[in-house]
């Protein structure tokens, strides 16, 4: 597989040409996590196929990089300027989303560091990505939050 290795030497280069965005994230609640949730948003001014998009989950402890999951659709409409797609883990929990995964508890590791990366499935290239706790090795853009608060 060739994406974990692409996105890695495009991370610098292609963020500043990015259509499409984390907006916003819920990676943790008391207790079990059971809504959790990733939103994109389209900042550009033209529509965005989000089946050509993957989301990229990325465990950074000790050191070590790890994929651990990626998440992708060829299904996903095209979302359109100004728009939001939200991905979630429990359907029963969290509203107005547009992609459930199976996984309805823990769907987003919470440890340090970790980061989730957008990546254009056809260039391989990294659209946007954030990271918290500190750096990820390959995935980090100016300065990581110093934890996942």
């Amino acid at each position: 597989m060739r994406l974990p290795y692409a996105l890695f030497s495009v991370l610098l280069t292609t963020l500043t040409s990015a259509q499409v965005v984390i907006n916003e994230v819920d990676y943790d609640q008391p207790s079990t996590d059971v809504a959790e949730f990733i939103e994109i948003k389209n900042v550009g001014s033209t529509p965005f196929p989000l089946q050509y998009l993957a989301v990229v989950l990325v465990n950074g402890a000790n050191g070590n990089v790890a994929i651990y999951q990626t998440i992708t659709s060829p299904s996903w409409p095209a979302l359109g300027p100004g728009e939001y797609f939200v991905i979630r883990g429990n359907e029963a929990t969290t509203a107005n989303c547009d992609h459930v995964e199976p996984a309805a508890t823990n769907l987003i590791q919470n440890g340090v560091p970790d980061a989730i990366v957008l990546v254009d499935i056809t260039s391989e290239s990294i659209l946007d990505v954030l990271a918290c706790g500190g750096p990820v090795a390959g995935y980090s853009e100016g300065t990581p939050l110093p934890r996942w608060m």
